[in-house]
């Protein structure tokens, strides 16, 4: 498929889509949406969703959110990283072909929980081109007592924490993977937390996602896949629920927790965040951005919810904590 080819829907005023690069076999294909109405949030999917059908040569099914996006160039002056934002914002949905052949991928978009446009099917294709040397989701292998990729290779994993960048940002990993990689590493854990990838971390920003945060995280686990390196990306550390200082002078972050009342988050207190449905809600779609925007890598190889929640149970009910735990797991798994 020539990379640029634009997918016009048949109906005058419906979602238009284009794909940005050539579609081959377990690589990531990105898609633009147009076409999509204005809204007052448009990462809170109560006020939009936009939600894309892709039809395989199979005739199996899989629905992928889009996401909202804005993209940024980076550069580096000293030891700082700077971002510009580039271009305009704008809905995306990134995809993973798993099989070779013809494709067709249909766009709904629901405002207020009603139905505002469905597009007709449009298609794409998928060169019979060689795919990675591993290739597939990452599993577990039969038996139960190792991983392998999605054709059936074992994955042995080994690696190390790398879980958050200094002032050098993504310019930091240009560094770490290729020496992982050289070392014969290949797995790294990930942080997202106020100092690095956190994109709903500080006061006030709930369901208002940190674009340039998300934008290093797009970077970073490309590099990651370049590297053949596999990600266990934890999503919340403990230090959002401390009040005290660490040894650090630091880690105290409920005072700036969005999910706190002061901040104009649900939780009267710490306890409720794993409590309060309000603000179970309000994660699941926090959840719903991030499986649209780094759901289709294969290199993903997990999502971790906390970082050493156990280390502020004194704060939290830890019955309540495991309840949360599984709710959310089987949210996402659903």
């Amino acid at each position: 498929m020539l990379a640029g080819l634009s997918l016009l829907m048949r109906a005058q005023g419906a979602p238009q889509v284009t794909l940005l690069n050539t579609a081959e076999l377990w690589q990531r294909a990105d898609f633009r949406v147009a076409n999509v109405p204005s809204a007052a949030n448009v990462y809170d999917p109560e006020v939009i969703r936009v939600d894309a059908v892709f039809t395989m040569p199979s005739a199996r099914t899989l629905t992928v959110p889009a996401f909202w996006y804005q993209g940024y160039q980076r550069s580096l002056s000293g030891n700082n990283e700077s971002l510009s934002a580039t271009g305009s914002p704008e809905w995306r949905v990134r995809f993973t072909p798993p099989e070779t052949g013809s494709y067709s991928v249909a766009v709904t978009i629901r405002t207020n929980g009603q139905l505002y446009a469905s597009s007709a099917p449009a298609t794409f294709s998928v060169a019979s081109n060689a795919p990675p040397s591993r290739s597939g989701y990452a599993r577990i292998a039969p038996g139960g007592q190792y991983f392998e990729t999605g054709d059936g290779q074992a994955l042995r994993l080994i690696g190390e924490n790398v879980c958050w960048h200094g002032g050098r940002g993504t310019y930091d990993y240009d560094a770490w993977f290729p020496a992982m990689q050289g070392a014969g590493e290949n797995f790294a854990r990930l942080w997202m937390w106020p100092f690095a990838f956190g994109i709903e971390a500080e006061a006030n920003s709930l369901t208002r996602y940190n674009q340039s945060r998300a934008w290093q995280l797009d970077y970073v686990l490309r590099l990651a896949e370049q590297r053949g390196i596999y990600i266990l990306l934890c999503l919340e550390y403990n230090g959002m629920f401390e009040v005290e200082h660490d040894a650090w002078n630091g880690n105290n972050y409920w005072p700036r927790n969005p999910y706190n009342i002061t901040n104009g988050g649900p939780c009267l207190n710490q306890n409720g965040f794993f409590t309060n449905t309000t603000a179970q809600t309000i994660y699941q779609k926090r959840l719903r951005y991030l499986v649209a925007r780094y759901g289709y890598s294969p290199n993903l190889l997990a999502w971790e919810f906390f970082n050493e929640i156990d280390n502020v149970y004194r704060y939290l009910n830890a019955n309540d904590v495991a309840q949360w735990h599984g709710v959310m797991g089987g949210w996402l798994h659903a």
